[in-house]
């Protein structure tokens, strides 16, 4: 309240009043869908939760009450992109988890799309890279620091060990070659 009251909102600050226009108010949310019939969205694996809510309540009509959770969108209105091995971003509030469930609402109301081929490395770079991902050790790895990345005060430090878990694993993989 007092950095609103100084006009010294930041980008959060932002995304969360936006949300809450969008949740509270249906003829603004009307008319800004209406203005942005079409969304695209890349990289939709590092989306936080209020950034998925204002996509989700652009992209639909008002019947949702402002749950974006239950909102569907219009056809042809919200349109994602991600991959979550490339998810980077959790220390911003990116949940992969997040990335599953719109994945799975998309299966509900639209379509998902696999895109299985690679065109930035050659075939055992993304062979080794897929290997390491389905490893049980990455999982239990990438769940046990996600579980402490839930605790603020440590996301900074759970991130940095996730990456180093990561790379252990893959150099580790790349010697056993």
């Amino acid at each position: 309240a007092e950095r609103r009251a100084s006009g010294r909102l930041d980008f959060q600050d932002l995304l969360a009043l936006a949300a809450r226009m969008l949740r509270r108010n249906p003829p603004a949310r009307a008319d800004l869908g209406h203005r942005w019939r079409c969304l695209l969205v890349d990289e939709f694996q590092d989306t936080d939760p209020l950034q998925a809510e204002v996509l989700f309540l652009l992209a639909s009509d008002c019947d949702d009450e402002g749950d974006w959770i239950r909102s569907r969108p219009r056809p042809g209105a919200l349109f994602v992109v991600g991959d979550p091995k490339q998810s980077i971003y959790r220390f911003r509030r990116a949940d992969i988890q997040l990335y599953g469930f719109v994945k799975d609402r998309f299966s509900d109301f639209g379509g998902v799309l696999e895109l299985t081929t690679n065109f930035r490395s050659l075939p055992p770079i993304g062979d080794l890279v897929n290997e390491l991902f389905d490893s049980e050790r990455f999982h239990q790895v990438r769940t046990e620091l996600g579980r402490r990345c839930r605790e603020p005060h440590i996301v900074t430090q759970a991130v940095a060990q996730e990456q180093q878990a990561a790379a252990n694993l893959f150099f580790d993989a790349l010697y056993d070659l």
